[in-house]
């Protein structure tokens, strides 16, 4: 089972190592997790542990920043199929 998700940054532009430390900071992951740059404010997220992976993908909305007004992250689930986009399916909220 894939346990990958992408992200797409809205609102704001940060840097991945900034992402990277928010993103951990925010999830407090049991796991390890990757993060990897795609581009136009892409990113794909691989989890090793299922548990943060459906947690992570089912909670939200994920801001990045005090009183809702840093970046806000869209993700979405990659099951299969990644080069075609076939694999892509909503998370549920915006």
């Amino acid at each position: 089972m894939a346990l990958t998700v992408m992200v797409k940054l809205l609102r704001k532009k940060i840097g991945f190592n900034t992402l990277l430390n928010k993103a951990s900071s925010l999830w407090k992951p049991g796991g390890r997790f990757e993060l990897m740059d795609l581009e136009n404010d892409f990113y794909l997220v691989r989890f090793q542990d299922n548990d943060d992976f459906d947690r992570i993908l089912i909670g939200g909305p994920w801001i990045l920043g005090p009183n809702n007004s840093g970046p806000r992250l869209h993700l979405s689930k990659c099951a299969s199929g990644l080069n075609d986009g076939a694999g892509l399916v909503k998370s549920g909220f915006d």
